[in-house]
């Protein structure tokens, strides 16, 4: 809290610049490694989704991974460079229920052994993911290992598996770990704290899951059209659940958003892997994104 009354009293501009681009907002608050790290990440991953525009291939757009999945990321970034810049007022201005941690420490928590060591994050990923996988078992057909390729098939291209399996798993962690920070900065840090203090922990909770709940049903624009109303009545209440979960846990941990992003980020990856297994395909993002949770 201090840190952040320093912050603002030696602010270089105003922190609405974290609006125009991520990392702005850090750097005119003095920041300069967040900055620098969101700049570059950010720079590279829109550069990534123009290149990808400029050169259109057949099929819809949302069956186009060299073009979804870096604009996804760049979101996330987005999202988090200008809420990370509003809780810092907060901070300053020393209000209850506000995450301490900087960017560097939520990076690392889904691989902190002492995150990971508490019973609501080992038991919380293990329970998700299980649920997730019962879930499937239960409303799909079956639980039958897929077919495999020798070949993959990564953004796109073809890579040989000893290269493409590597680049295409810490793709994947890079993206899930920008997916945990943005939404749990937003929805558990921000939103669900903003809400306990004004109206209360129970209010503050259960509106953040309504809410996480309805933010998540334009993913189902994500999908082919066909499978987009069943993600709506299916997938949509299971997310909503994950997400009562992550708030409970935040709620837990005494509104620290180690807990729930490493929670996130292992759901994310280890349902994205069992979708691999599953299926058979050659990579989750072998031809199309379809992350149905």
């Amino acid at each position: 809290e201090r840190d952040a009354a320093e912050r603002l009293a030696r602010a270089r501009c105003d922190r609405r610049w974290s609006l125009a681009f991520p990392g702005l907002g850090q750097l005119c608050y003095g920041q300069d490694g967040e900055a620098a790290a969101l700049l570059s990440l950010g720079a590279l991953e829109a550069g990534s989704a123009a290149f990808a525009a400029a050169s259109p291939r057949d099929g819809a757009w949302y069956e186009e991974p060299r073009l979804v999945v870096p604009l996804v990321a760049f979101t996330d970034l987005w999202v988090y460079g200008a809420i990370d810049t509003l809780l810092d007022e907060q901070r300053a201005l020393r209000l209850t229920h506000v995450p301490q941690e900087s960017l560097a420490e939520l990076a690392v928590a889904p691989f902190d052994p002492t995150v990971l060591a508490a019973p609501s994050v080992w038991l919380g990923v293990l329970g998700t993911v299980g649920a997730a996988a019962g879930f499937v078992a239960l409303t799909d057909e079956g639980f039958r290992r897929g077919r495999t390729d020798s070949g993959l098939r990564w953004l796109g291209e073809e890579l040989s598996p000893e290269v493409g399996y590597p680049v295409a798993t810490g793709s994947a962690a890079l993206l899930f770990t920008q997916v945990a920070i943005a939404e749990e900065v937003a929805f558990r840090g921000l939103l669900q704290s903003s809400l306990t203090r004004e109206h209360g922990a129970p209010t503050g909770l259960w509106t953040t899951v309504a809410l996480f709940g309805l933010l998540h049903a334009p993913n189902a624009l994500l999908l082919p059209e066909g499978q987009r109303l069943r993600y709506l009545y299916r997938e949509l209440p299971f997310v909503t659940a994950v997400g009562a979960y992550l708030s409970l846990a935040y709620q837990w941990n005494d509104y620290r958003l180690a807990a729930p992003v490493a929670i996130h980020f292992w759901y994310d990856l280890l349902v994205t892997l069992l979708s691999y297994w599953r299926t058979g395909e050659a990579f989750p993002w072998s031809t199309s994104l379809t992350i149905p949770w």
